[in-house]
């Protein structure tokens, strides 16, 4: 599924909220707006649909309010993951090239097994993990994959099918699945909530930082062993356990609690797939990642496992 199909025909008008990143798309051959520009409203009079690439957190929301509210959107929060001009330009490149007719019915395939009272099993030579459902709480995903009524929807919705706490503010704990076994990890990204505590743009650096010396170092993949919804255990490839590092970037009450366990489907980006770059097209690939940190309190860092054809497979079972 094309963009164009995926907004009802029409391929819909790049807007940014940069001139650097306009600038280095038009470098790629791609037309893309500053949302601040005198024009935009003239620009945007024009068309009913849009891709918003968000890098800076701090954008005036009204003026989004202003601008884009009547028109169909797809958002692409950078700002939440790296928002360097090179960050940008490498998610929407990505993001162009998405076959989003396959992610959704992948997505729908996924959500029919997930039902109260099963456990998924997944497992590959680098995965082997159970997860037991109830009281279950999912992310929302965009299942017929059109994007329409003046709607905003984020790329995640488009992607992945993630389990998260099923709670009220504050009860995290009261999460409605059971995750067990061991994965390698071949990549992350580290996320921050827009709204997130000011010491938290500080953790999330250090933690980008670590990971990248690590991967330089040759420590990639890591393997994680998870019991009870808890990372027990973090080592990298080198063989040192980091397990305490990671603990330290989170915080109470989470510690090494799994907040997310998502299943993605975007396959047209898993054998291209760039860790240098802090990317939510990364944890749309197709694969596992789990998340730990709620992004607000603390970083929330997903820890990616590729795995191409992982729907196609028997493999992913649904057992009562």
């Amino acid at each position: 599924m094309s963009l164009d199909t995926i907004f009802k025909g029409e391929f819909p008008l790049i807007l940014c909220d940069n001139l650097d990143t306009v600038s280095s798309l038009s470098l790629a051959g791609i037309s893309a707006y500053d949302i601040h520009s005198d024009t935009i409203g003239d620009i945007i009079s024009n068309h009913k649909s849009a891709i918003m690439i968000i890098s800076n957190p701090g954008l005036d929301r009204s003026l989004l309010r202003d601008h884009i509210m009547d028109l169909n959107v797809l958002v692409i929060p950078c700002y939440a993951f790296g928002s360097r001009t090179e960050d940008v330009v490498y998610t929407i490149l990505n993001t162009l090239d998405i076959d989003f007719k396959d992610t959704t019915s992948d997505l729908r395939h996924l959500s029919s097994l997930y039902e109260d009272g099963n456990t998924l099993h997944i497992q590959t030579g680098n995965f082997s993990v159970s997860v037991e459902l109830y009281n279950h709480k999912k992310m929302h995903i965009c299942q017929d994959g059109i994007i329409e009524n003046g709607d905003d929807v984020p790329l995640a919705d488009l992607t992945e099918i993630a389990l998260v706490p099923n709670v009220e503010r504050g009860e995290f704990k009261k999460i409605g699945y059971n995750i067990n076994g061991t994965m390698q990890c071949f990549g992350v990204c580290v996320a921050k909530d827009r709204d997130c505590h000011e010491h938290v743009h500080q953790l999330h650096n250090k933690a980008w930082s670590f990971f990248q010396t690590l991967r330089v170092s040759g420590g990639f993949p890591l393997t994680i062993v998870i019991a009870n919804n808890e990372i027990i255990s973090i080592k990298s490839g080198n063989g040192n356990d980091i397990t305490h590092i990671i603990h330290n970037l989170m915080s109470e009450p989470f510690n090494l609690t799994i907040l997310e366990y998502a299943i993605a489907t975007n396959r047209s980006v898993v054998d291209k797939i760039d860790w240098s770059v802090n990317s939510p097209v990364n944890e749309s690939a197709e694969g596992v990642h789990i998340g730990i940190g709620d992004g607000i309190r603390c970083p929330h860092i997903d820890l990616i496992m590729p795995s191409k054809g992982i729907l196609k497979n028997t493999f992913l079972q649904a057992i009562d």
